[in-house]
């Protein structure tokens, strides 16, 4: 989408270019950076770190920026609301709900 809006930035090479080469772009690598929770300033330290991790194209689309703080982003400030959500849902949930979130988590994609 940023392509589209005429935004290059995130491009990794022309079309046709061998996948070898694309996936040895400083774009590519900066992404790969930009991506690591243990790396990141405002990651290192959330609780939700283990379920999560930043999001540069999100980073670069609002802020210009991969490595933009990640708790400016929509990216994560909807994931934590998210996380928040439902760890206070677990937290508060009878004995018959937190069974069927046990479900959910453990059931192997059947349910």
């Amino acid at each position: 989408m940023l392509a589209e809006s005429g935004d290059h930035g995130l491009r990794l090479g022309p079309i046709g270019e061998p996948l070898d080469q694309l996936l040895g772009t400083s774009v590519q690598k900066d992404l790969i950076q930009a991506s690591l929770v243990e790396e990141t300033a405002g990651c290192l330290d959330c609780a939700y770190s283990a379920y999560c991790a930043p999001n540069p194209v999100d980073a670069y689309a609002q802020h210009g920026d991969l490595y933009a703080f990640p708790p400016q982003t929509e990216h994560c400030q909807r994931h934590t609301m998210l996380f928040d959500f439902y760890m206070e849902k677990i937290k508060d949930a009878d004995m018959k709900t937190r069974k069927v979130f046990h479900e959910w988590a453990f059931s192997g994609g059947d349910t």
